[in-house]
This record gives C-alpha cells, sequence and structure tokens, in this order.
C-alpha cells in the first residue's frame, strides 16, 4: 500500500489541527520541509531524532494575534437528495 504512511500523517496531523483549534491555538500543516531533511541528511542527527526517521508531515501550534476560538467560521454544507 504505496503512501499510506503519507495519509495516515495527514489525517493525525488534520485531527491535531481541529484539536488546536478547538483549545484557541492558531495552526498550519507542513509539509514542503521534508525537502530540507532529504537535501542535508544531517538534519536528523543534529535535531536528536533517531537513526533511520524519515519526517513526512508536520505541524505548527501557536498564538496569533487573534485567538482562533474568537474566528467565527461558518460551514455551510448543501446536501441534495434526489
Amino acid at each position: 500500500m504505496s503512501g499510506l504512511e503519507v495519509a495516515s500523517a495527514a489525517c493525525i496531523a488534520d485531527t491535531m489541527l481541529i484539536a488546536a483549534t478547538d483549545i484557541g491555538l492558531a495552526s498550519i500543516y507542513l509539509c514542503a520541509f521534508v525537502e530540507g531533511f532529504n537535501a542535508e541528511p544531517n538534519l536528523i542527527k543534529e535535531l536528536g531524532l533517531p537513526d533511520g526517521f524519515s519526517p513526512i508531515a508536520g505541524i505548527l501550534l501557536g498564538y496569533t494575534d487573534e485567538l482562533a476560538v474568537e474566528r467565527k467560521l461558518e460551514i455551510k454544507l448543501k446536501v441534495n437528495y434526489k
């Protein structure tokens, strides 16, 4: 099942992003940073990560000027049944 690890990591990260919003944190999903690890394999050692570790996704969490829970997000779902 090629790509299953990436899909699983994305699902886990998405759940973490939703949870972060729920507690008032801003968040963002990262994937482009992976290229940096590919270009500079020594970064894994410099960060103290275990041998064989291969990052495939990441998230950043923090506060903004406007707390995420204060933003009102409106999602409308339209379903047409025939």
